[in-house]
């Protein structure tokens, strides 16, 4: 089975420190403000770095697309009523006028008062081509950097930016600018219940996202097996800290402080509602089994 995920090129909480909470993934300090789900923030491939703002005021038409599963991929109707629940979040988060809705095995998102010019990246924004990773952060270092950031533990110097390649190790973009070094997918977003990630100000007083770990060897299994490695700082992740990737780009790295996590786990750590939206949506395509992008998109002025 297959996750699903985004890139949201927006801050989400700090890219090489973590987000988490006191129930074993806690944030730390020491990175600069606008990164993501534990901190970053570069731009990817198939998303934007910001939502558009600008072109947008020429509202000139309206833009209809179509959103569908990759051939042979089997889609239920719930899961096509969770994807369309997570983009109606992405529209909203990105201050979009859409409606989306399903129609037979498509999801159908209508922007309107837009305008043609802005029709690639609002594309690009709400492209859902990609899997979520769990993959366990070696180091970090600030970007651009042509230097392997320490320990050089990985033999790949090449720059990955809006790729991605889940069995070798790579160097990787945050969404604040940063890049780190992962080691090869140690699981899936499928480890999340899908359509469990839920953004609230509950866990800290602040804003955070909250999602359920599927019970069983799938789910807690898997998430225990990588945050043991990272909690007690095995050599494969010296960090401490576990990136959440989806489309090349980290969109969060807690910092592991338990060796075992059951039921949901709270990210916490100096989110906006907006971030914190845009982190549980991500977090809820992961755990879908298909994958899901354009179909088509077509402008009527």
């Amino acid at each position: 089975m297959r996750g699903l995920g985004f890139v949201l090129g927006v801050a989400l909480c700090l890219g090489m420190s973590a987000c988490g909470s006191s129930s074993g993934v806690s944030q730390t300090s020491g990175v600069t403000a606008g990164s993501t789900a534990a901190s970053s923030s570069p731009s990817g491939s198939t998303a934007v770095s910001e939502p558009p703002t600008t072109g947008i005021a020429a509202k000139t038409g309206t833009l209809e697309l179509v959103f569908a599963a990759a051939s042979g991929q089997q889609v239920s109707p719930a899961d096509l009523v969770q994807a369309a629940s997570a983009l109606r979040t992405l529209t909203d988060v990105l201050k979009l006028d859409a409606t989306v809705d399903v129609v037979g095995e498509s999801v159908h998102v209508t922007v309107s008062n837009t305008s043609d010019s802005d029709r690639g990246d609002i594309t690009d924004s709400l492209n859902l081509t990609g899997i979520v990773y769990l993959r366990p952060v070696i180091a970090c270092a600030q970007a651009p950097s042509t230097t392997v950031p320490e320990p050089a533990a990985i033999t790949s110097t090449t720059l990955i930016a809006g790729a991605s390649d889940p069995t070798p190790p790579q160097i990787l973009p945050t969404l604040d600018g940063q890049i780190c070094q992962v080691g090869p997918a140690a699981g899936t977003g499928e480890v999340f219940v899908a359509g469990s990630a839920v953004a609230d100000t509950a866990a800290s007083g602040g804003w955070g996202v909250t999602v359920d770990l599927k019970s069983g060897a799938e789910g807690e299994g898997v998430w225990n097996a990588i945050a043991s490695e990272c909690f007690n700082k095995a050599a494969t992740c010296p960090s401490q800290q576990l990136a959440i990737e989806a489309n090349g780009q980290i969109q969060t790295a807690p910092t592991i402080n338990a060796a075992e996590f059951s039921g949901s786990i709270p990210l916490t750590g100096g989110f906006t509602e907006r971030h914190a939206r845009a982190l549980a949506a991500t977090l809820n395509f992961g755990g879908l089994p298909f994958t899901l992008s354009v179909a088509s998109a077509v402008f009527t002025p």
